[in-house]
This record gives C-alpha cells, structure tokens and sequence, in this order.
C-alpha cells in the first residue's frame, strides 16, 4: 500500500495490526472447522447419495405445467437425441471442421466423460487435441488462454 492509502487506512501500524487479527480470526476459523471434521463421524453412503442426488419428490416449478401442456414441435427434419448425444456430436463437428479445435477437461480421454460426451474422440482425434487434464480449474483456464493466444 502506498503512504497516503496507509494513512487514510491510519497509518501502517493499525493497519498491520487489522490484518494479524483478521488472519488470527481466519486461523481460529479453520482450526475450529478441522477439529469438528475430525470428530465427525464418517458419513454413509445414504448421507452421501442424499448430498449429490436431488430428492426423487421434487417438483418442477408451477411455470413448468404449462409449458409441459403445449411443447414446441421441433423444425422440420430435426432429429430426437438426449443432451449428451447433442454435445458427443458437437464436439465431433467442431473437431473435424478445424484441426486448431481442442476439447480439454477432467476425464474427458479414453472413458469418454462421465456422461460420454467425449466418447471416441481421443480414437478419432488423438491426445493432442482431446487433452485431459489434471483436476485442476487453473490448469484449464491457462491453457485455454494459452492456446487463445
């Protein structure tokens, strides 16, 4: 911080000052947050199931009724996939129309994704442009900036 930031601040000292008890606070925090981890019970697999899964009684929104009564029919010639389908083939259309396209990510490779969006692609299109990557945001970011640039 510069001399006259500091001094609006009131002057280095209690400013140094705020930021020991801010991080004095943050550590106490942590400390607290990993004690009660530790003396917590490891949960089971209904806790588990019940953190990631929505509950099967859930309910669309009130909106959502009469849209359902009256769906949009599709353009003609189109064709019915499921989502991961529409990406699987974007992917695809995208790979083969420009060989500077790459798909980067998290078990995108051989598996082909979790929800197969990428299944063959690395047969097709080699490592090189189907890239997986490490579980890591930054890594992905970077990379995508890298390659943009």
């Amino acid at each position: 911080l510069g001399g006259g930031r500091l001094a609006r601040l009131g002057g280095e000292e209690s400013t140094l000052r705020a930021i020991d008890a801010l991080t004095a606070r943050a550590a106490a925090a942590v400390d607290a947050a990993e004690t009660f981890a530790r003396a917590s019970p490891e949960p089971g697999l209904a806790d588990l199931d019940a953190a990631v899964f929505s509950p099967p009684s859930f309910s669309p929104p009130r909106h959502a009724a009469a849209a359902a009564a009256a769906p949009p029919q599709p353009p003609s010639g189109a064709r019915e996939r499921s989502f991961s389908e529409a990406i699987a083939e974007a992917h695809a259309v995208a790979l083969r129309s420009d060989p500077r396209v790459v798909v980067m990510g998290e078990d995108i490779g051989e598996m082909g994704g979790v929800f197969q969006c990428t299944a063959g692609l690395t047969s097709e299109f080699g490592a090189r442009r189907v890239i997986e990557t490490p579980i890591s945001e930054a890594c992905i970011g970077g990379g995508g900036g890298g390659a943009g640039g």
